[in-house]
């Protein structure tokens, strides 16, 4: 355990991201599960929260 812990210890102070592009049709797909009437998404659109899920 203690080799796990100075692991994360590495951490402290640095920071990950990623980015990604989500594209009109799993975005579509996701409103119709939900059964929203949302206008077609379009590029540069923001997703709902937590959609990135």
């Amino acid at each position: 355990m203690p080799d796990s812990v100075e692991h994360l210890r590495q951490w402290i102070g640095r920071k990950e991201s990623h980015h990604d592009l989500a594209t009109a049709w799993p975005i579509a797909a996701m409103a119709a599960t939900l059964d929203r009437d949302d206008p077609k998404p379009r590029e540069g659109d923001a997703i709902p929260e937590g959609w990135h899920w």
